[in-house]
């Protein structure tokens, strides 16, 4: 099995467990935004806007499904990435 399966079948597992309400936060490594976004949207997931700010290249990118939202937000820079509940403002 190459890398870059080992690394979207960990982070399909460690999403599917957030949106089933299993673990509150999914971290790792390397993922993109791309990588979660072609995952989500195949799941009927609706993708909102991408933002990120500053030199880390932090970014955030949002998913709405049936009222639920969820963020994944990661480090380009650094290429930290966590997944998890949007928080009501």
């Amino acid at each position: 099995m190459k890398l870059i399966d080992l690394l979207k079948k960990e982070m399909i597992d460690g999403i599917t467990d957030v949106l089933s309400g299993k673990k509150k936060v999914f971290k790792a490594n390397n993922i993109t935004p791309h990588m979660v976004e072609e995952y989500l949207e195949s799941e009927g997931w609706d993708r909102g806007e991408l933002t990120n700010n500053g030199w880390q290249y932090d970014w955030w990118l949002p998913f709405t499904k049936n009222e639920k939202s969820f963020t994944a937000h990661g480090s380009g820079y650094y290429g930290r990435f966590e997944f998890r509940k949007t928080e009501d403002p």
